[in-house]
């Protein structure tokens, strides 16, 4: 079994308007689409799927979305942000089958196993309201995996995203910056030895972002994607991104994203990620099929701060 996107020598694509075919950059009725795509995606570190799903299957999962918050009305007006906007729901796949059936059946996870070698899996997911907002970072440290960089994220566009509502970037090319997290943690001990734990973790953890935000905005400018509902994005565990400053953070930007594996590589997180001695794990989660694809029983549907 091959999984190609383990050597850190990732794919991506350039837009190239409302035009493009399925694939941002690749031409419309392009027969070798799938291998366009991964040299995209290793180039960039990135692809930018266009209509990847049917628009009416985005206004599914919104419905689900806010059945489940008046459902839980409760709950939900306890995890607010200080503007009064819903905090980032957990794993929502799991309470919705139309978010399930976006994640399992559509061409983005179809194209993943092209690029990790194997049939991929779910992991976990994430159901946005509003903009991240989150400065450049990359998702690795909290998705480790053995061997490392059998992950990536994929997110779909629940709805038209506005420019002004804090847009997806991108730092094109940044999954091949060398920043490794043996040097975070050996620069987090000289600097504080007396920490140790989950303390020193956090302390690998902000001087490994300090780097990756540092080496990203040198090596090129952010690229913000233009999105449109049903469009979707996958990027490799190592690809710098974040969500852009919102002009008018009243407006939404609902996405859903998932985070998938190879079937049976399981997710560890940022303390193996710093701190792993090499030696064997033992799982963390067992497994469901849906839709014919393996799910990780990673957790249940919860806000998250």
């Amino acid at each position: 079994m091959s999984h190609s996107l383990a050597n850190d020598h990732i794919p991506s694509a350039q837009d190239m308007g409302p035009d493009a075919g399925p694939i941002a950059g690749v031409p419309a009725g392009a027969n070798n689409w799938l291998d366009l795509a991964l040299e995209s995606f290793e180039r960039d570190g990135y692809c930018l799927f266009r209509n990847a799903v049917d628009p009416a299957l985005c206004d599914e999962v919104v419905a689900d979305y806010n059945r489940f918050l008046t459902d839980n009305a409760d709950v939900a007006a306890d995890h607010v942000d200080q503007l009064g906007r819903h905090l980032r729901l957990v794993n929502f796949h799991l309470a919705s089958d139309a978010a399930m059936r976006m994640g399992a059946t559509t061409r983005p996870l179809a194209f993943l196993d092209a690029a990790f070698g194997a049939r991929a899996g779910i992991y976990s997911s994430l159901f946005f309201e509003y903009s991240t907002e989150q400065i450049v970072h990359r998702d690795s440290p909290f998705f480790e995996t053995i061997p490392r960089n059998l992950y990536a994220g994929m997110w779909f566009a629940l709805e038209d995203i506005d420019p002004r509502s804090g847009p997806l970037f991108v730092h094109a090319g940044g999954q091949l910056i060398d920043c490794e997290p043996d040097a975070a943690t050996a620069e987090a001990r000289q600097r504080f030895p007396d920490l140790e734990g989950d303390a020193l973790v956090g302390a690998a953890l902000d001087i490994y972002y300090r780097n990756i935000h540092d080496a990203a905005n040198a090596r090129a400018a952010p690229t913000q994607l233009p999105i449109r509902k049903g469009d979707a994005v996958v990027w490799h565990a190592l690809a710098p991104h974040g969500g852009a400053p919102a002009v008018d953070r009243s407006l939404t930007r609902r996405s859903m994203v998932f985070h998938c594996t190879p079937e049976d590589v399981q997710v560890y997180q940022q303390s193996v990620f710093f701190l792993h001695d090499g030696k064997p794990l033992p799982p963390r989660y067992g497994y469901m099929t849906s839709h014919g694809r393996q799910v990780a029983r990673s957790g249940g549907t919860a806000f998250q701060r």
